[in-house]
């Protein structure tokens, strides 16, 4: 799924560990999400139940949105908790979507009528 964060897309992705710890850099730890911010990436980690890769969600885009802001300057604790406040429900929308069963297209078959034939019969 993409995301658009101040006109900069980010994707989101479900991975497994074994690519958050390698994203991490660390061997020893168990990771539930990851915000890399120089491929502008969101990863969740696909093994998880939906309500804690809801959680993971919420707090990954939290990280996307700090530092999209961090340009701006520091962001410290205080305005990104009014931030989030602000923009919960966008949060919340994007949650939402991405947590929506997609349906699949279906291609409708064109049915293609053939022209009507005339048969002329000899005339008797």
């Amino acid at each position: 799924m993409k995301l658009k964060i101040y006109n900069e897309t980010w994707d989101i992705k479900e991975v497994d560990q074994a690519g958050l710890k390698k994203f991490m850099q660390e061997d020893d730890e168990r990771f539930w999400g990851a915000c890399n911010r120089d491929d502008n990436e969101i990863m969740i980690l696909k093994t998880l139940g939906t309500q804690r890769k809801r959680t993971v969600l919420v707090h990954e885009v939290t990280h996307a949105i700090r530092a999209m802001t961090l340009e701006f300057g520091e962001i410290d604790e205080e305005a990104l908790a009014n931030f989030v406040a602000v923009n919960f429900l966008e949060i919340n929308k994007i949650v939402k979507e991405y947590f929506t069963p997609r349906k699949k297209k279906v291609r409708k078959k064109k049915v293609v009528v053939p022209d009507t034939i005339i048969v002329e019969l000899p005339q008797a």
